[in-house]
């Protein structure tokens, strides 16, 4: 158990030891004035060990974090143009498998929104949406652009 909790102890602090390792590289020939220094950090090491992992992680899972995507819309019926607007989706999965995002609404750059009721996925990237109330059809198609909030 000691062995466990020594590695999981160097894990967490390993920005720490980088920048302590760093830094005792570039002043190899130490004095009593860089103490002050190093005892500064010594005291930050789990909070600047934790900051460097929540940013590392924040880069490492943020599709999982964001629900916005960036999509192409254009009416069914082409009575307007078609624009890029932020569109956020859910994800439905049966077991794990078969995954399936659908749009719950469209936001305009001038902020109108467009909410969904229902979403039918004519491909992976292409999605024919219907709107409350109205029933109009849109036709969004996804370009891979995730937006993160």
């Amino acid at each position: 158990m000691n062995i466990l909790k020594n590695v999981t102890n160097k894990i967490i602090l390993l920005p720490y030891l980088a920048i302590n390792s760093i830094s005792s590289l570039i002043n190899r020939n130490r004095t009593d004035s860089d103490e002050g220094f190093s005892s500064i950090i010594g005291d930050f090491k789990y909070f600047i060990s934790i900051v460097f992992w929540v940013v590392i992680g924040y880069f490492i899972f943020r599709s999982f974090l964001a629900s916005y995507r960036e999509v192409y819309a254009c009416p069914a019926d082409y009575s307007t143009r078609c624009v890029y607007v932020e569109g956020e989706y859910k994800t439905l999965c049966d077991n794990g498998k078969n995954c399936m995002n659908y749009y719950t609404k469209i936001i305009f750059s001038n902020k109108k929104v467009i909410n969904f009721y229902y979403c039918e996925e004519k491909s992976k990237l292409r999605q024919i949406c219907y709107a409350e109330g109205t029933n109009e059809a849109w036709i969004l198609d996804y370009y891979g652009r995730t937006v993160v909030k």
